[in-house]
């Protein structure tokens, strides 16, 4: 019960800090994003973002020197710090079109930051992104969502949802329960050789279950907050 309670807070407190950049701030943050994906876009066209830590040159929020001496060792805040939500959903939409569950064009990263730049980045970007924004956006966009919470993801409810669902985020701890070690956000695709996590700071892997894939997260030392399900 008190692990489900801790589930739940921790959840409850990304809705909390929930809310929108300045629009000119974020229309900023995209033209310089789009220049710089464009960049990148023309080596690697349509692969999966998997090396979160790489995009230093793209923008995702606004953080005080404190708040960068604080959460990211003084460093300045860039999408390489947190912009894991956004990568999932990016990951997740290109799961999705392999799949053949397409629904109209791929979306750009620079645009789908500008898009959570203004409904729910965290604390201007300081936490990150809500995970309960990433379900609206699948949901305003035509595609449907099942999610799993706390103490409901059971093997039992990870094999129903992998059965009608094409691409799935995870939102989890990275130690146990403990809220010091941050929360990371990956996209779980269905491939020919099984279920893969994205941009995991592990050696890529294939599973032969949706709830593997879940529990073995960080050698099995994290903790899954949430599991939201996509399919067209």
């Amino acid at each position: 019960m008190f692990e489900n309670m801790i589930d739940h807070a921790t959840l409850g407190v990304f809705g909390l800090l929930s809310g929108g950049l300045k629009k000119e701030t974020a229309e900023e943050q995209y033209q310089k994003n789009k220049e710089a994906w464009e960049k990148r876009e023309a080596k690697a066209r349509h692969r999966y973002i998997e090396r979160q830590p790489e995009l230093t040159d793209l923008h995702y929020g606004t953080a005080s020197r404190l708040e960068q001496k604080l959460f990211f060792g003084g460093r300045k805040l860039s999408a390489a710090e947190n912009a894991c939500e956004v990568i999932a959903v990016y990951n997740a939409l290109l799961a999705l079109r392999r799949g053949g569950e397409q629904k109209g064009r791929l979306w750009s990263f620079p645009a789908l930051l500008r898009y959570f730049s203004a409904k729910g980045i965290c604390a201007n970007g300081v936490f990150g992104t809500s995970p309960k924004a990433l379900e609206h956006f699948f949901e305003q966009h035509g595609y449907r969502t099942e999610t799993l919470r706390g103490s409901r993801i059971t093997e039992e409810a990870l094999l129903g949802m992998q059965q009608s669902c094409g691409a799935f985020i995870l939102t989890a701890f990275n130690e146990g329960q403990n809220p010091f070690h941050m929360v990371h956000t990956m996209c779980i695709s269905r491939e020919k050789d099984g279920y893969h996590r994205h941009n995991d700071y592990e050696v890529p892997k294939a599973y032969e279950s949706l709830y593997a894939a879940v529990q073995d997260y960080h050698g099995g030392r994290g903790h899954a907050l949430c599991v939201v399900g996509v399919a067209g």
